[in-house]
């Protein structure tokens, strides 16, 4: 009868010890959730002035909430490419052109009351090399009482970047591309997004 007295009451320690780490460990959770909601105004609707080369210079709209949502805009967006020609150095050449850039977001680790850090995935379609995906992360962070500011990275990939590049441009058909291309490139941006 001893022994099983002794397993219950280390049973028993076990289930305090269990109680008592939960209620530690859940006790930051809860104050985070607090903040969040102690947050002024809505976070639903925004609109955003960005810069840089995943999105473009301009403008555009983030709809849904910290968690997941949508990020839209259109832009004027520089391109670096490298270029090669027959019996010459490769090079780098810069152009420009219009981007249509909504990308999906999900947030993968909330770094503070107001800090997101997630991923996101969206389409583009660019006047200079048709159209894309691209692929990357991003930070979201508060500035203000109805501002935050977004930065923004990632892969983008167009499949005919190549050929469209070429015809756009007027290229020689004996221009080849290394990286970075009009095929595979990358982007960095960052955005200010205030919620009305």
């Amino acid at each position: 009868m001893s022994a099983v007295g002794g397993v219950f009451r280390q049973f028993r320690r076990l289930g305090l010890g269990t109680l008592v780490l939960a209620a530690t460990v859940g006790a930051p959770a809860r104050a985070q959730d607090q903040g969040e909601a102690r947050t002024p105004g809505q976070r639903n609707l925004g609109m955003m002035v960005q810069a840089g080369a995943w999105s473009g210079f301009g403008g555009g709209l983030q709809v849904g909430s910290r968690e997941v949502g949508l990020r839209a805009s259109v832009a004027w967006t520089p391109m670096i490419v490298a270029t090669t020609r027959p019996f010459s150095e490769s090079e780098l050449n810069f152009y420009g052109g219009l981007l249509l850039a909504p990308d999906l977001y999900f947030r993968v680790i909330r770094a503070g009351p107001t800090t997101d850090v997630g991923a996101q995935l969206g389409y583009r379609y660019s006047s200079l090399v048709g159209h894309g995906v691209g692929a990357g992360c991003y930070v979201q962070f508060a500035i203000g009482r109805s501002l935050d500011a977004v930065v923004s990275g990632g892969i983008l990939v167009f499949p005919d970047g190549e050929d469209h590049l070429r015809r756009e441009e007027q290229l020689p058909a004996t221009t080849g591309f290394g990286f970075p291309g009009p095929s595979v490139n990358f982007g960095l941006s960052l955005a200010i997004v205030l919620f009305p």
